[in-house]
């Protein structure tokens, strides 16, 4: 697969590179030297099953020790659980630290040092307002500001400095962008809204559009209800790719500090997320709910409307949550009942067709029909 290795190569042009040495000064506290030489350099990370030359990588399994020492890889960053049969099998061959969380170590290692080098660049080489953008008089942008194609800058909006808005963006009037910010192309962020700094939105996401409110008169005919509460996005926010967050019908929505939303998620109208939540793809949270903050929601949950749920909660995934939820713990089921008991539950439903009609056997023993069931 020729073309896959070209490809790789082209991802390494965006790529910065570093030595063992800068990442232990940098994070000193999550990677020490577990043997071999700090001067070893890499230059782009990489999978720990296409291991690649001069590359860094991620292991916490020991399964893959072997056929990555073997590799052409220069630095391998192991989890502390690995290490001692890690330094065994490489006797020196390779640099290797160790970390106690190997997600994390990659998460900050690679954003801090393999940064793909196109984002947040101008579209054309010192051009930082695209000329195609439109851009309202009243409209005020930072130093630093960078707009694509055709985005669209309405009236009295404020974009904080250094802040990166993609090709077809809608920013609509008296929103306010904060600080590097990273608004992906084809993102709509409607009137009155408030972002953060250093929040980003993926493409097709929809950040303050009306609620689904409608009012039935006599003859059935349904009238929409104007919603004029603004989202409110606080600090260090994600939200990925086609993501619906409403507005609030009169007071705002909100989304806490450091939250992050998986694609195709829905947020209806007056929601308010807390801080530091996961809230991970297909995720349908109906108007009026407020959800505590460190909260954990797999796919595919479910949330009622007009209900609470408090803080240090997780859900399993395809959860119905119907009621308020006042105890901090982890659920699964609809509706939800303690994860352990959801795991017991789901087991014993392969058992049911064979305990039916063992029962209707004892029934037919004994004599008695369905209507005595009761």
């Amino acid at each position: 697969m020729k073309w896959l290795d070209r490809a790789y190569k082209t991802l390494y042009l965006f790529v910065v590179g570093t030595t063992a040495e800068t990442i232990i000064k940098t994070y000193p506290e999550l990677v020490q030297l577990l043997d071999g030489d700090l001067k070893t350099e890499a230059s782009a990370p990489c999978s720990q099953v296409e291991p690649k030359p001069k590359a860094i990588v991620y292991v916490a399994e020991e399964k893959y020790l072997e056929q990555l020492i073997q590799s052409p890889v220069s630095l391998i960053v192991v989890h502390d659980k690995i290490a001692v049969p890690a330094k065994e099998k490489n006797a020196r061959k390779k640099t290797l630290l160790t970390t106690k969380n190997t997600y994390l170590a990659m998460a900050l290692i690679n954003a801090r040092f393999f940064s793909l080098e196109f984002k947040r660049k101008p579209f054309i080489t010192d051009m930082k307002i695209h000329p195609t953008a439109v851009v309202a008089p009243t409209a005020q942008l930072a130093d630093g500001v960078i707009l694509g194609p055709h985005a669209v800058i309405s009236d009295h909006v404020k974009v904080g400095a250094r802040t990166y808005i993609g090709a077809h963006t809608v920013i609509e009037p008296h929103t306010q962008l904060g600080e590097d910010g990273y608004i992906h192309p084809h993102v709509y962020i409607g009137h009155s809204c408030r972002l953060g700094n250093r929040v980003e939105i993926k493409p097709h996401s929809v950040i303050g559009s009306d609620g689904f409110g409608f009012a039935k008169n006599a003859k059935g005919s349904h009238h929409h209800i104007p919603h004029y509460g603004p989202v409110l996005i606080e600090d260090d926010v994600y939200i990925g790719a086609n993501v619906n967050v409403d507005r609030g019908t009169f007071e705002s929505a909100i989304i806490g500090e450091g939250t992050k939303i998986d694609n195709h998620c829905h947020l209806g109208h007056n929601c308010k997320v807390g801080k530091n939540c996961i809230i991970t793809a297909g995720i349908i949270v109906a108007g009026s709910t407020t959800i505590g903050s460190n909260c954990v929601f797999a796919g595919r949950v479910s949330v009622n409307g007009h209900i609470t749920i408090c803080d240090g909660c997780s859900f399993g995934p395809m959860s119905g949550i119907t009621n308020d939820v006042t105890e901090p713990g982890v659920y699964a089921g609809f509706p939800i009942i303690p994860f352990r008991d959801s795991l017991k539950s789901q087991a014993s439903m392969v058992h049911l067709p064979r305990i039916r009609k063992n029962l209707t056997r004892v029934m037919k023993h004994l004599g008695l029909t369905e209507s005595d069931k009761g």
